[in-house]
């Protein structure tokens, strides 16, 4: 009796590990990028996934003052659990204060079981500068500046954490047309 529930259960395992995330259903694709924080959600732009691989941070100048200082991309072949961004393989660094940041990546590449889909965690580094000023002085009195973590929203988080990485998948190769069959 337990070698058949043993092996009932197999097959129900084997499901749930085979499929962690749902892929989005083609390119090109986008989602938000958001900023958590322990009573709000905030949406500060989004992450384009275009059927070329170009990968296009963009921050919504309407929803926010916060800027690119920095981001980071990740692009594998399986899903980034326990990766902190410093050690994503795709980094820009010193932005400087910019709304769009974009990357070139060969998805295909990215895609060395050659199953089709590509797992992908995307991290912004934003900042923003407060200029107080006192009409006696010619300059600013002082200037603040704040620093934020927005991820780009996937289907899966993968740490349990308030502000921490998710990630999603991409089909590859599918174009517009969507998947094949």
């Amino acid at each position: 009796m337990k070698k058949f529930l043993a092996l009932l259960g197999l097959p129900v395992l084997m499901l749930v590990m085979a499929a962690p995330v749902t892929a989005q259903d083609s390119l090109p694709c986008t989602t938000n990028l958001i900023v958590n924080s322990r009573n709000s959600t905030q949406v500060v732009g989004d992450l384009t996934v275009g059927t070329d691989g170009t990968v296009t941070f963009q921050i919504d100048e309407n929803a926010t003052n916060l800027r690119l200082s920095d981001t980071q991309l990740y692009v594998g072949d399986t899903p980034p659990r326990g990766m902190n961004s410093i050690r994503f393989p795709y980094r820009h660094d010193r932005l400087s204060g910019v709304t769009s940041d974009v990357y070139n990546v060969d998805l295909a590449a990215a895609d060395k079981n050659g199953d089709g889909i590509v797992y992908m965690a995307a991290q912004a580094g934003l900042t923003a500068r407060f200029s107080i000023n006192n009409p006696r002085f010619r300059r600013p009195m002082f200037t603040n500046f704040t620093n934020e973590t927005a991820w780009a929203q996937g289907d899966q988080p993968s740490r349990r954490n308030i502000n921490s990485m998710q990630y999603f998948s991409v089909p590859v190769g599918w174009g517009t047309a969507g998947p094949p069959g």
